[in-house]
């Protein structure tokens, strides 16, 4: 569901089953996507919601797009839906369902389609600033205080665990640790993500879509390298920091380090709420999902710990990693359902780029959607101690996945490999006007072309070629400029839009009667300073249009374009017979009405006024 207004949100929220997603508002506006709720908008300027969006985009605007494969029970949810929704606005009678641009906009996102937490990002912000203030200010008493504390010789701590026990200079190896432990993090987390982003650029070379039909594989793809290279720096990183501490002191393995590493991640929530404020955008909430849970609980763990001294009496601290780990489950499977989401809509549309060489780009792209979201649980495995025994697992299960990807056949019935025919035909029509009369135009010259995309990098011209054997029909002239977009001469006698045009010429008026197929996307237009009339303008669909045109004396010749669309495959011999013996690809439609193009030019040279 899409929406441009604020208060339509809040009505939505009323309704059965509220299933929608401040990130997905964009979705197709971020890559150029067209619906058919983008083509009622920009025609009719309607506003509203854009209900088209059902999870699997995969036959949309394809011969396989019917409600037969809608699961079980979404027509009667939307049906729901649509009634609560509707007896809402009309009990209220609201008059700001067009207020497109909000002074504080709105944040929404639904749980479990149940419900639909709705606020603004005004009080987003407001609260990750609470945060941040807390934060630091929670970090610079916290160190005061036992600085403060361990110095007095009636509270000092006497046992090996502790840092004021085992250094001269306590508080600079402090102030160390949470440097390098936060250092470690970011770079950890940016050699991660670029693990993944080296995968997704050798994916693109061996498979080129194995994600595409299967979010679910896209995840464990893209979010185990990010996992093995942040657990594998984290290692070296904690290697590199102990080798430090030996320069101080023998045996530093024995110290605790539990307020540095707690400080260190809510450091980066931090600096991860910082960018969302600054950023201003809706489309950040998930850091505030996160920070939410996550830093309260460490900001109490760290309170927690200096009160009752934790170190004494845990020598495990295993509550130091599962209690994160239990905290972080809802923001966790918040994330990964959106994630999904998101996959499960941009694959579809982002690997019909891949005729326009987005290979490289669209496998970065699925990669950025499951790697970004990931980096906000990766601090929270900083305190994990066994590294290689999770690291073999990451491994095993990585490599598992890579095989399945390289071996698996991502078209299939349910998830076709799909193609995009356009149809243009240039056709010339010339008349000398002589007398006052009525007569008939014929037709100079014609030219008419097929111009074929196949999306997911599949290459085209083994396609027509094996098309063209089956058929037994030649393609003529047929050139390729990429390997994925080909065009060839019409020769399958396709009928041509225009049919008869007829002139009546009265001096300085003309009346032209075009006799065309059945369209509702016509259009008359001049190049020429002429006054142009189109008299049955608004009769949509027609099969004739009535031109009136008054030409001043100075013109001797002038001329009018007439452009007819369509988009019925029936009109196309080609794609009947191409579906018909190529049943492996899917044709491709689009939001506009616009994939048979038929263009026709009529000159009318003024002979008679030029006789003498």
């Amino acid at each position: 569901m899409r929406t441009t207004s604020s208060q339509l949100i809040i009505d939505y929220s009323r309704v059965a089953r509220p299933r929608t997603n401040v990130i997905l508002q964009k979705t197709s506006t971020w890559f150029q996507f067209s619906t058919d709720y983008d083509a009622f908008n920009l025609i009719s300027f309607l506003s509203g919601y854009d209900f088209g969006f059902f999870l699997d985009g995969y036959t949309y605007h394809t011969p396989l797009d019917q409600l037969s494969t809608f699961k079980q029970g979404v027509i009667q949810d939307l049906g729901d839906n649509l009634a609560i929704l509707i007896r809402n606005i009309l009990l209220e009678q609201n008059q700001h369902l067009n207020d497109n641009n909000d002074a504080d906009p709105l944040i929404y996102f639904d749980i479990l389609s149940r419900y639909l937490m709705i606020y603004k990002l005004s009080t987003s912000i407001l609260i990750q600033k609470i945060l941040i203030i807390l934060i630091i200010i929670t970090g610079i008493i916290r160190i005061i205080f036992d600085h403060v504390w361990h110095r007095q010789k009636n509270f000092s701590c006497n046992y090996s665990h502790c840092i004021y026990f085992r250094f001269k200079n306590p508080l600079i190896i402090r102030i160390i640790s949470i440097i390098i432990y936060s250092s470690s993090n970011i770079l950890s987390m940016i050699i991660g993500f670029g693990f993944s982003l080296i995968l997704a650029c050798i994916t693109s070379l061996i498979q080129r879509a194995p994600w595409f039909g299967d979010s679910t594989l896209a995840i464990f793809l893209f979010s185990l390298p990010c996992l093995i290279g942040f657990i594998t720096f984290q290692y070296l990183f904690d290697l590199l920091h102990r080798r430090i501490l030996r320069k101080f002191l023998q045996n530093s393995n024995e110290i605790h380090f539990d307020f540095e590493q707690n400080f260190s991640v809510l450091i980066i929530y931090s600096l991860s709420m910082i960018i969302s404020i600054y950023s201003n955008s809706r489309f950040f909430y998930i850091t505030l999902i996160w920070s939410i849970f996550i830093c309260p609980l460490y900001l109490v763990l760290i309170i927690i710990e200096f009160i009752l001294h934790w170190k004494q009496i845990f020598e495990k601290n295993a509550h130091q990693l599962y209690l994160p780990l239990l905290i972080s489950f809802f923001p966790l499977i918040h994330t990964i359902e959106t994630v999904n989401r998101i996959l499960r809509i941009f694959t579809p549309f982002i690997s019909l780029r891949f005729s326009s060489g987005w290979i490289h780009r669209g496998n970065i792209i699925i990669c950025s959607i499951v790697a970004i979201p990931t980096l906000f649980f990766l601090p929270l495995l900083q305190r994990k101690k066994q590294f290689i025994r999770l690291l073999i697992v990451l491994l095993i299960s990585f490599f598992i996945v890579l095989i399945v990807c390289c071996f698996r056949q991502p078209f299939t019935k349910n998830h076709p490999s799909t193609f995009y025919a356009k149809h243009i035909s240039k056709s010339i029509y010339y008349a000398e006007t002589s007398m006052n009369n009525s007569f008939n135009i014929s037709l100079i010259s014609q030219q008419s072309t097929i111009t074929v995309n196949t999306y997911h990098g599949l290459v085209l011209s083994p396609i027509l070629d094996q098309f063209s054997i089956r058929s037994g029909r030649k393609l003529y002239n047929k050139t390729c400029s990429s390997s994925t977009n080909c065009t060839f001469d019409d020769s399958f006698n396709r009928q041509l839009a225009v049919e008869h045009i007829q002139i009546e010429s009265m001096k300085k008026k003309y009346r032209i009667r075009i006799q065309h197929v059945l369209s509702y996307n016509i259009r008359i237009s001049s190049l020429w300073d002429i006054e142009l009339n189109v008299q049955n303008q608004f009769d949509i669909p027609r099969k004739n249009t009535i031109i009136d045109i008054v030409v001043d004396s100075s013109i001797s010749i002038f001329a009018i374009g007439i452009k007819i669309q369509r988009c019925e495959i029936n009109d196309s011999p080609f794609l009947l017979l191409f579906t018909r013996l190529m049943p492996n690809t899917v044709l491709m439609g689009g939001a506009f009405c616009e994939a048979i193009d038929d263009d026709t030019t009529l000159t009318i040279n003024r002979h008679e006024h030029f006789i003498d």
